[in-house]
């Protein structure tokens, strides 16, 4: 921990213990990403594509390939690989040359049946994979208040009423910097004590760490035998980019003192345990 006047700055490395997700808002369609196997390239495991826009196109104007691909765009044909290599006679290394990045797929794949959706993770303006640190803070702000909730013994606690929603208010809003006209403490973000928590977005994190994963919607208690099944059932008709379990994500956070006597340093690092 560094003191920078007021501030109390902590070097945090996060541990995925689970694939994790951070959507960018962007997707990919089937037709505009390569999917590789062993079965059909040199490549030892199933893996995605993902191609640079503009190095592909100038790519198929150099070939003179625009019309097979306005054709292929247009048709009934899915796989972007068989196209570019059998009918625009391109090798792997060509049209690795115009990828962005690539990833490992995994079994969120299937070209036999029918290829997905691609759900892209946030990178930054350089192309890299970063974690915000405002979903690092989402996620803490979450973990902390399950924490506190969970730990309030009292009689007035809030947590058994579920009709006004999660008692946010009652444990966080407790700043008294915003009032109404007639002085009374709003129940507002503004009186949050987060206020005093600042978490930097995390170094860059490698393409390596990435991994293709479907999401499955599975109940709390199940059988491993059933687990299985919902995995084959599943009902997203697309995948998401994730980061590996054990992906490393290193950031900053800057706490203000006076925070330190509402949780301490050890609870603090305990909520963050469990976030990810």
């Amino acid at each position: 921990m560094i003191h920078e006047g007021q501030l109390e700055v902590f070097d945090l490395t996060l541990i995925a213990k689970a694939p994790v997700f951070v959507g960018s808002g962007k997707s990919y369609v089937k037709k505009e990403y390569v999917f590789l196997t062993p079965r059909f390239a040199r490549v030892s495991c199933d893996e995605v594509m993902l191609l640079d826009e503009t190095k592909f196109f100038h790519l198929l104007l150099e070939r003179k390939l625009e019309d097979k691909y306005t054709q292929f765009m247009l048709g009934a044909q899915t796989d972007l690989y068989r196209f570019l290599t059998a009918e625009c006679c391109l090798s792997l290394n060509d049209i690795r040359a115009v990828s962005r990045y690539s990833i490992a797929a995994a079994d969120a794949l299937d070209a036999e049946h029918s290829l997905k959706e691609i759900n892209a993770f946030v990178r930054g303006a350089d192309g890299r994979v970063y974690v915000p640190g405002s979903s690092v803070k989402g996620a803490l702000r979450t973990a902390i208040l399950t924490d506190w909730i969970l730990s309030d013994n009292s009689p007035h606690s809030a947590f058994g009423d579920t009709r006004k929603g999660f008692p946010e208010g009652t444990y966080l809003h407790t700043l008294k910097l915003k009032k109404d006209r007639n002085g009374a403490v709003l129940d507002d973000a503004v009186n949050s004590i987060l206020r005093g928590l600042s978490i930097s977005d995390s170094l860059p994190v490698s393409d390596t760490c990435m991994i293709l994963a479907l999401p499955v919607i599975v109940p709390l208690a199940v059988s491993e035998r059933d687990f299985i099944h919902f995995q084959r059932v599943s009902v997203f008709r697309s995948s998401v980019c994730c980061l590996r379990i054990f992906s490393y994500m290193s950031l900053l956070i800057s706490r203000r003192a006076w925070i330190s006597s509402r949780f301490s340093e050890s609870d603090f690092f305990c909520c963050a345990k469990f976030s990810f």
